[in-house]
């Protein structure tokens, strides 16, 4: 798991003589991508990790006022595993943020009232 195999390093003859051969078979490590996304958008550049290597996670993202970040889904360092992977993350508005909404009626003499 996470490596590439690239063949051997001979080839086995055709027939057995009386001496021992030794074939040595090759392999690359792999490297996989790491994703953010932040309200379903890609997050800055990918990054690229080799097969069980750490991963930082990134710091939070800077926000509008009146908002703060979700968190990412990944919420702690990792090692690479054999496959892409993708963190996700969102801002979400102030528990603070607050609206007033008025409503107007319109009188038959033209006037309005609250």
């Amino acid at each position: 798991e996470g490596y590439t195999f690239h063949g051997w390093n001979g080839t086995l003859p055709d027939k057995m003589g009386t001496e021992d051969i030794t074939i040595t078979g090759t392999f690359t490590i792999n490297s996989y991508n790491v994703t953010y996304v932040l309200d379903g958008a890609q997050y800055g550049a990918q990054e690229t990790y080799e097969y069980n290597s750490d991963v930082t996670v990134r710091p939070a993202p800077e926000v509008a006022a009146g908002y703060h970040f979700s968190g990412w889904s990944q919420k702690e360092d990792f090692k690479m595993p054999a496959s892409n992977v993708t963190i996700e993350g969102s801002t979400i508005a102030n528990d603070d943020t607050k609206y007033r909404v008025e409503h107007y009626k319109e009188n038959v003499d033209g006037t309005f009232t609250l």
